[in-house]
């Protein structure tokens, strides 16, 4: 009983410091770096590793966490944010909260998935889902501005080359592909499901293409998924796969319970 209590002690302090250091990012710098009409967010990186250590409802908490901090900067502190506020304030809080939250628990479970996936068979599992999810993802989004199919063939290579590159980091190191998948995906799946959301949400509302300086959704896509979303992917895969080895190595002989003495006879 003594060991479940410790564990679910030290359980609660790593989120209570995750929850702090969002807190601490959120609010400085940091945490929203500010590029033109958008902001780059390096807040998906402590949200990937309290989701990989602790699980999904962890990582929902620290996605709702991030999603609060982000819907705060609607109330005068991000420009795009205070438009899509005045637009639509429920709108907007599904589009910064629900999304994150979203996210959060995809990655706890997206880990724990991957985690059993064992020998041979998880580069081609990685590859397939990575492929798949993606090509869903793009498909949405090409539906709802009327693609044209160039469109669809763009999303069906973009697809298949982040298949090839789970595939390819899988294969390097098997045994912490599913830390480094997981990190990386934080990144990936929040700017698939914040964008979605903008898109479907305000995509076509008038004031916010001439804000954005888009003639249609498909150039606020364009905007948001190029220069942000390969940052916050290199950062996730590199700080948050390093990071969460760190911690879960350290959790590990935090939680493992004493040696038992040997009686002498």
């Amino acid at each position: 009983m003594k060991r479940n209590n410790s564990n679910r002690l030290i359980r609660i302090t790593l989120l209570a410091i995750l929850i702090a250091i969002e807190l601490l990012m959120a609010f400085t710098p940091i945490g929203y770096l500010k590029l033109g009409v958008t902001s780059v967010t390096l807040l998906p990186v402590p949200v990937a590793i309290g989701a990989i250590l602790l699980g999904p409802v962890a990582g929902g908490i620290l996605g709702g966490v991030f999603g609060l901090t982000s819907f705060y900067q609607c109330f005068g502190m991000d420009a795009l944010g205070v438009l899509l506020l005045d637009i639509s304030p429920v709108g907007t809080f599904i589009m910064t909260v629900l999304t994150r939250i979203l996210m959060g628990v995809c990655v706890g479970w997206l880990y724990k998935g991957l985690s059993k996936v064992k020998g041979k068979h998880f580069p081609t599992v990685a590859a397939i889902f990575s492929c798949a999810f993606v090509g869903l993802a793009l498909g949405v989004l090409f539906n709802n501005n009327g693609a044209s199919p160039w469109n669809y063939l763009i999303g069906a290579v973009a697809a298949v080359l982040i298949g090839l590159l789970y595939h390819f980091i899988a294969s390097l190191d098997p045994k912490g592909a599913p830390s480094v998948l997981s990190a990386c995906s934080a990144a990936v799946l929040n700017t698939l499901f914040f964008v979605s959301a903008l898109v479907l949400i305000f995509g076509n509302n008038p004031r916010v293409l001439e804000f954005t300086g888009q003639s249609n959704a498909w150039g606020i896509v364009v905007l948001l998924v190029t220069l942000n979303a390969v940052i916050e992917a290199a950062v996730c895969l590199v700080i948050g796969t390093a990071v969460s080895k760190a911690l879960t190595s350290l959790q590990l002989k935090l939680e493992k319970p004493p040696a038992q003495p040997i009686d002498a006879e």
